[in-house]
């Protein structure tokens, strides 16, 4: 179901609360571009560049989405919202993303189980607030 579910996840949208207030309050430079009532709504894709499988299974390690060889991309959009800008695309960071998940499936209910998620070889592609050259994003992101 999730290979042929693949297309259809991503990008993935995600946007919440808690997360707006403390990707804020770590990168203080969205914040001072922005102002701290901003929204922001991540989105993540996955490149393959035609050589991969973005979602693989097997017996040790379940289902795994990305990788972390620099076959597959994983490029996280922070688009951000305010009272005079709308879902601009502020950062785009792109970066190597294995995330190791099993699931059960009851009565047509998928309930999921994130084991592990490793970030490595991140790089910020676009910057509209001017990041600092500071930040250790692999550790951050993990």
């Amino acid at each position: 179901m999730l290979r042929v579910a693949g297309a259809t996840i991503f990008p993935l949208h995600y946007s919440e609360g808690n997360t707006t207030q403390s990707f804020l309050n770590t990168f203080k430079e969205v914040k001072a571009h922005y102002g701290s009532a901003a929204k922001i709504d991540f989105q993540l894709s996955i490149d393959d560049n035609g050589v991969a499988k973005p979602i693989t299974f097997d017996t040790k390690n379940g289902v795994t989405i990305g990788g972390k060889n620099n076959d597959i991309t994983t490029i996280i959009d922070v688009i951000v919202s305010n009272a005079t800008t709308v879902n601009e695309t502020a950062l785009t960071f792109e970066c190597n993303m294995e995330t190791l998940f099993n699931f059960t499936l009851y009565n047509l209910v998928i309930f999921p189980r994130v084991d592990q998620i490793t970030i490595a070889n991140t790089k910020l592609t676009k910057d509209v607030v001017g990041m600092s050259k500071d930040y250790r994003y692999n550790s951050l992101f993990t």
